[in-house]
Order: structure tokens, then sequence, then C-alpha cells
């Protein structure tokens, strides 16, 4: 933001270095009026919580190019989905101007702790799980596309495939994009350009992620693997991970086309040296997030369900869920609860 990186919740020394005129007016910003009306969409939300300032300054250009939306377009769930959980430690509080005031002024110190694999990175969870499922009978079937279930009535009966036909099945744990299942409920996913690059030695990256917000600035976060366990990359050695919102057709089908404006701009933010670099691995990845639209919830709302169908995961549930939220989720439903979507008020 203007040029320096700044911690999220924002501290005193990043805060001093903002342009004054920014200042100036989001402290005017603590004391405006603001409607009492519950907040009508993404907009109106973040203007409600942090003022109009901190929104055009910041928000309103990350949204529009993150999303490929205009921030009045989006319901208020993405901010509680989005805005929010960027707060990781549940004991600092950043949820209005307020807060972010008092948090600057009395800050708490991070009482932070992860779960992290010791070995093998987060890839370890999916050997893991695979070994206990093939160890008890049951078979992985990898590149298996889905096209939807088969039902006997009311009841499922199967999962129709493109490589493998009909799968007969009593129940379907369904965590595909359930656009697949209702192609006509107007669901939309954003679909996300992913570089990984190794780098020869270390970079002066100190965050584990960081967001960029700039509209001139091609990709929207980056990801530093060696920060979530020191292990991950070859000791001195370092790497990226630069996700892009495929907002544009042209991309598609050849996103190393955008190679050099890619490392130039990642060096004008001092996230790597070109010179360190030892190879980029491209990857188009479908449906990252659900776009959530004014009027998805509705359709959410509207569905008719097929009994024994259950639908899980981020792409499943329509859901803006981390990884966290899926594993409790599958935990959960393996011990046949339920697991509440923590953003939604009911």
């Amino acid at each position: 933001m203007a040029g320096k990186y700044r911690s999220w919740p924002l501290t005193l020394k990043s805060v001093i270095g903002l342009p004054l005129p920014v200042l100036i007016r989001s402290f005017f910003d603590l004391f405006s009026r603001r409607p009492k009306r519950e907040p009508g969409n993404f907009a109106d939300y973040v203007i409600s919580k942090y003022g109009k300032n901190i929104y055009d300054y910041f928000f309103s250009g990350y949204t529009k190019k993150f999303t490929g939306c205009n921030a009045d377009e989006l319901h208020v769930d993405w901010a509680e989905a989005g805005v929010n959980r960027a707060v990781i430690d549940k004991n600092v509080k950043a949820d209005d101007l307020f807060s972010l005031l008092k948090s600057l002024l009395f800050p708490k110190p991070l009482t932070i702790m992860f779960y992290y694999p010791s070995t093998g990175g987060i890839q370890t969870f999916c050997d893991k799980q695979a070994e206990r499922i093939q160890k008890n009978g049951g078979r992985i079937l990898y590149g298996c596309r889905a096209l939807g279930i088969d039902t006997d009535g009311k009841k499922v009966s199967g999962v129709r495939t493109v490589e493998n036909g009909t799968i007969p099945a009593d129940h379907v744990y369904w965590s595909a994009p359930l656009s697949i299942l209702f192609p006509d409920a107007g669901f939309r996913f954003m679909d996300t350009i992913i570089c990984n690059i190794a780098l020869s030695r270390k970079q002066s990256n100190n965050y584990q992620w960081c967001y960029f917000g700039q509209e001139d600035t091609l990709f929207s976060r980056l990801t530093v693997p060696r920060n979530f366990r020191a292990d991950s990359v070859p000791e001195n050695c370092d790497s990226l991970i630069v996700e892009i919102t495929l907002n544009n057709q042209k991309y598609r089908e050849n996103p190393e086309s955008l190679k050099d404006r890619l490392v130039e701009e990642l060096e004008r933010v001092e996230a790597l040296k070109a010179s360190d670099i030892i190879f980029m691995d491209w990857h188009i990845i479908t449906e990252t997030y659900p776009l959530y639209d004014l009027g998805y919830r509705d359709r959410v709302s509207e569905l008719e369900m097929t009994e024994g169908l259950s639908l899980t995961g981020r792409c499943g549930s329509f859901w803006y869920n981390n990884m966290d939220h899926s594993i409790g989720e599958a935990l959960a439903i393996s011990s046949g609860n339920t697991f509440a979507k923590d953003f939604w008020k009911q």
C-alpha cells in the first residue's frame, strides 16, 4: 500500500508512513455518521466499518481487480469471509475503524500456533488420507471428471463420470463445483493462474502471504512457503507462489505469456531478483473461489437436495472456506454432525 509493505491489522509504524491526506480523511471518518441500516452489499459493509476513505483507497480497487466485479455487486458475506478472516489471531479486533485505532494504540502480542505436518508439507494430509482409504478397501480414481449424479426416485444411485461411466453409490459427498450439479442455477466461480517460482537463494520477504491492491500490479497475492516451514525448500534457497485472477480470457490458453511482465513487477515490489530464478511453473486452477454476487444466498437456499447427497468443501457447498474449515467440515460429516458456515447468520 502506497509503495510499502504494511501489516494487517495495521500497526502504528505502518500507518505513520501512509500519505498525510489519507490519514486526515481516515481520522474524520472516525467521527462521520454512517447509516444504521443493514449493509446491502460488500461496499456498504466496508464503508460502514472502515469509512469511505479506506474503502476508496484500498478495498474498492482490490475487490475489482481480484473478483472482476464492482464492490457494490458483491454480497456482504464476501466481507465476512475475506476481510474479517484476514486477522488470524482472534484476540486482535480489526472489524471496524475504532477497533483498528485501538489496536494501533494498544497493540497485543500475537499468540498464533498452527498445526503443520512435520514432513512433506500440506500434501501429507492427502497422502495419509489416501493411505487410510486404500487400507480399508477403498479405491481412489484419479483424473476422473464428475458430470453429475444419477437418482432412483428421490435418492442418489450413482455418480456419472467422463472416464468411468456411472459409479454406483448409496451416498455421495460432493466436493466438485456446485455449478456441475445445478448448471442452470447461475453459480459462478473465479479461476486463478498460479505461478510457482523456484529461487536459488533466500529473498528478503518476511511475510507468509501478502495482498497487492494496486490496479497496475498483475498479481493479487504472494505466498512464501519458506515462512510456513523452512524445510519446504532446499537449504539457502527460496520460492514464491504467485496468484493472478484469470479475468482476461486471452491468458487462459497461454499464461506463460505473462512471464516478462510478472518478473518485472515482482522485482519492482522487491519480492525477488530475476537473476535468482531457477524456473517458473505455471498452472491454471479453475473454480478457486465462489463468486458471491448479490443473489447467491437465495440460489443456495432454493436448491432441491436429493436424499443421499451431501455438499462439502469450498466448491461443493459454494462456501469461501479455508483449509481448517474443510478439515473440520470433513470430521463433522464423518461423525454424522453438521459444520456451520461461520459467517452465515442463521
